[in-house]
């Protein structure tokens, strides 16, 4: 018997299946509209649950606006997926977040019972973000063992790793044989040190991995990273987003774990992270502050393509005009991709100084005479992912008129030939 959807609805239809598909279907965006539509008749009853369970988000808390005594998702979830009745909805489940909350240890044991339960009843899941801040080792050990054969993207947030945690994820990395995309963001520290050398705590990556992405993690986590790809050199490795930290920090373990053609992704944000409110020193003086950090981030990248995904902040201008001549000479493509959505902007906002953009173009061409760079391209586009800062934030208002304008304001770098405006691509879409 054939248990799709359209198979299982009653012979009195209002609308040919082609029909209800395709209102069904139009409003896959749209959650709210797809829920009301769903109370139509049985007919949308049926065809909806495949969209309202695609994406199912679950945290330790109730849901807002509810009773105080009302039951958390969690439980409420695990509930439909243990009904016989209503089990099968499990099937249609293809992202799940899981987001405990605030846990204490006494309670943690119901949230990671409820999360072994769940993910043993979706067998079609495929994306998976979690961020439980405590006790990770016993959800690390269940995605390896539940979920290995069939997960395609992992986003791990919000913890602070013991050697306990650290060793169950370096396992369940080794049981993940389809992951494609890899997210450990937000917040992510180790708790103990690492020896030295730290070889044999290196974080060995899955070998079918295209993208990794690195948000807010520590100096620590990036080594390991890097270590894990020196050694496991994933061959469907393409792209490398990371945080960009003032640290100071050597990174150079994790620029050797990267291939030459690997694609380089570094968010800057509104790069002005610490600077200090009320502050009296010019934003030349402020980005010149921060060159040798900028210098040690960069030092050893041996890629020939680097991405900055950034705000629209005005100051971003005078900070690329420093950063871009601190790039190793291997980097002959920068593209400089503005987030769209970002409610900072715009990059020459009329109150900002005129000649940052200036010193832009005059950086741009003292790199290019010398050789070093090829090409640099604007984008400007929305984000498949939200986290910390402007770079990644989503608002109503899409904002792509500075690519009408870039040309304008680095003339000489435009009579060079070296600017390209990218004006095709929407959506920075990693993988």
């Amino acid at each position: 018997m054939n248990n799709h959807p359209l198979h299982t609805i009653s012979d009195e239809r209002r609308f040919p299946n082609e029909v209800s598909a395709i209102i069904i279907e139009n409003l896959g965006d749209d959650f709210r509209s797809l829920r009301k539509t769903a109370l139509v008749c049985k007919d949308f009853v049926s065809l909806s649950q495949e969209q309202i369970f695609r994406h199912v988000f679950v945290s330790g808390t109730p849901s807002i606006g509810s009773a105080p005594d009302s039951l958390p998702l969690t439980t409420k979830f695990l509930n439909i997926l243990l009904n016989p009745q209503t089990t099968a909805l499990g099937r249609f489940v293809r992202r799940l977040d899981f987001w405990p909350g605030p846990v204490t240890p006494g309670v943690w044991e119901q949230h990671s019972d409820a999360f072994l339960l769940i993910i043993q009843n979706l067998p079609s899941l495929i994306d998976l973000r979690v961020a439980f801040g405590y006790r990770g080792e016993v959800y690390f050990r269940a995605i390896g063992e539940y979920l290995g054969s069939q997960l395609k993207e992992l986003w791990i947030k919000d913890h602070n790793f013991n050697r306990g945690d650290f060793l169950a994820l370096r396992n369940m990395l080794s049981s993940l044989a389809v992951l494609k995309f890899l997210a450990i963001s937000t917040s992510i520290a180790l708790n103990f040190d690492l020896p030295t050398p730290a070889d044999g705590m290196a974080l060995i990556l899955p070998r079918s991995l295209r993208v990794i992405y690195l948000q807010g993690v520590d100096e620590y986590i990036l080594h390991i990273v890097g270590l894990g790809m020196k050694l496991s050199r994933p061959p469907l490795l393409h792209t490398l987003f990371v945080t960009f930290s003032h640290s100071g920090d050597d990174l150079s373990p994790l620029w050797e774990g990267i291939g030459a053609n690997t694609r380089v992704i570094l968010d800057v944000d509104n790069g002005s992270y610490y600077r200090i409110d009320g502050t009296n020193m010019s934003d030349d003086n402020f980005a010149a502050f921060y060159e040798a950090e900028m210098a040690a981030f960069a030092r050893g990248i041996k890629c020939t393509q680097l991405t900055f995904y950034c705000s629209q902040l005005d100051f971003l201008i005078i900070y690329f005009a420093h950063f871009i001549p601190k790039l190793p000479a291997t980097i002959l493509e920068i593209c400089i991709d503005f987030n769209a959505c970002a409610s900072d902007g715009p990059p020459d906002h009329p109150e900002a100084d005129p000649r940052n953009w200036t010193k832009l173009d005059g950086a741009l061409m003292r790199r290019y005479e010398l050789g070093l760079l090829k090409c640099l391209t604007f984008r400007c586009t929305t984000r498949m992912i939200s986290g910390r800062g402007y770079s990644n934030s989503s608002g109503p208002t899409v904002d792509r008129m500075i690519l009408d304008r870039v040309r304008s304001l680095l003339p000489i770098s435009e009579r060079a030939g070296i600017l390209d405006v990218d004006y095709t691509t929407l959506v920075n879409e990693l993988f």
